[in-house]
């Protein structure tokens, strides 16, 4: 019976192990992502899949996690786990692909794989027209006890986040035509154009909203001061403790932009399915303080030294300012023009 339990877990481990044989550059056949093609992909939203190598021998291994494998992308960004997010904003009411590549390194040879994800342009839409975030500022490294000196290194001040950029200003005209959905998006100020295509429309929400302040660098600690000695007869008195750096300042959130937004009378179902978000960017927090460095150990009959000063907190960024909320104007209009 014993032996027949050993057999039992052998068997379930080499299952579970999925298969052992070692990925070699000149075996694979091609890398793409695979995905569930029914589970809705619409540009703004997300897609979840593995990336998988084919192998010439047929063979299918699940490499998302492979040390040796950089996934790039200007259309995709990997999020947690299995997840791609859709950043590609399409200048084509026919472009319905996100383009990725797979860069496998073994040694000293190194190939890329280009793949095409087709989108089946179902559920929700998000036209993405958030503003950029600011930059974090510089954490500090901490200071230690100098070589020479006896008061130990005052901790540098973390560097302040950048001001997050300012939204701008879109009009969207959106409109019905052989059972598809037509959204076109222009940058007033840039003339900028988007153009999207729903089959199956879920939620359309437009994001204008402000970029967030960058967070502000933590403050460096202070180093600590040299002990009291005696060396060739002679007293050397201990060292103060290092003055605690400052944290940097949170930058500034952008301010949220605006949209003009015209429905197409023969589209007005979806009136209640168009959001909109104008929220003003949030500021960024404050780095934190350092903490000050030690005194150095005074010898008997020595006056004690000093902690280090204390640093300060950053401030945090200021919000950006909301915009104002837009209405949807529902009437016919000529969208031949908008193609």
């Amino acid at each position: 019976m014993h032996k027949f339990t050993i057999l039992f877990l052998i068997i379930a481990l080499i299952s579970g192990c999925g298969s052992t044989k070692k990925l070699e550059i000149s075996n694979i056949k091609t890398v793409y992502l695979e995905r569930n093609p029914v589970e809705p992909t619409q540009f703004g939203g997300t897609i979840e899949g593995k990336i998988l190598a084919q192998l010439k021998d047929g063979e299918e291994v699940d490499i998302t996690n492979n040390r040796n494998l950089t996934f790039s992308s200007n259309d995709l960004v990997k999020q947690l786990g299995k997840r791609y997010k859709i950043v590609k904003h399409p200048t084509s009411f026919e472009d319905n692909i996100a383009f990725a590549q797979y860069t496998i390194t073994e040694k000293d040879a190194t190939v890329t794989y280009s793949d095409s994800i087709r989108l089946n342009l179902r559920g929700d839409l998000k036209v993405d027209a958030k503003a950029m975030n600011g930059v974090d500022g510089i954490d500090q490294k901490n200071r230690s006890t100098p070589l020479v000196f006896r008061d130990g290194n005052d901790g540098d001040h973390g560097t302040p986040g950048t001001n997050g950029q300012n939204a701008g200003d879109y009009i969207a005209y959106i409109w019905k035509e052989d059972a598809a959905y037509f959204i076109y998006v222009q940058n007033i100020q840039t003339k900028e154009e988007w153009r999207y295509k729903s089959r199956e429309p879920g939620m359309i929400s437009i994001d204008v909203s402000g970029g967030n302040g960058g967070k502000g660098g933590d403050g460096g600690n202070g180093g600590n001061g040299k002990d009291g000695k005696l060396e060739g007869g002679k007293a050397k008195t201990p060292g103060n403790g290092g003055d605690a750096g400052f944290g940097g300042e949170g930058g500034n959130g952008g301010n949220a932009g605006s949209v003009i937004c015209f429905l197409h009378s023969n589209a007005v179902e979806l009136e209640l399915k168009i959001s909109f978000n104008v929220s003003g960017g949030q500021g960024g927090q404050g780095g934190t303080k350092g903490k000050p460095g030690q005194p150095g150990k005074a010898l008997d009959g020595q006056a004690a030294s000093r902690v280090g000063r204390t640093g300060r907190d950053g401030r945090r960024g200021l919000n950006g300012s909301d915009g104002q909320m837009p209405q949807v104007t529902i009437q016919e209009f000529d969208f031949s023009g908008y193609k």
